[in-house]
């Protein structure tokens, strides 16, 4: 089969792909990789990809900062105090 006819052939198997249910999509995948002679683990994977196509990239988080903020006093001022006045 050609690349071109293959590349189509994916994509319409994608749509149903996508809309079926787990029992569905292995009968998918077994039609797809008698028609495309992939491996089936190829065939998860080219699918997988187009649907990471499909989906809009979600907006990365910023990493929250450390709101723990120690001077090098407050160290000094920590290791001064007795083990009595840690314990109150």
């Amino acid at each position: 089969m050609k690349l071109e006819l293959q590349m189509k052939y994916l994509e319409t198997v994608y749509q149903r792909y996508r809309k079926s249910s787990k029992h569905s999509k292995g009968k998918i995948l077994d039609e797809l990789c008698n028609v495309c002679q992939y491996n089936r683990k190829y065939a998860i994977w080219r699918l997988g990809a187009l649907l990471k196509e499909d989906k809009p990239k979600s907006r990365t988080r910023r990493r929250r900062q450390n709101s723990r903020h120690y001077s090098l006093r407050d160290i000094h001022l920590y290791k001064q105090e007795s083990p009595e006045s840690l314990l109150r």
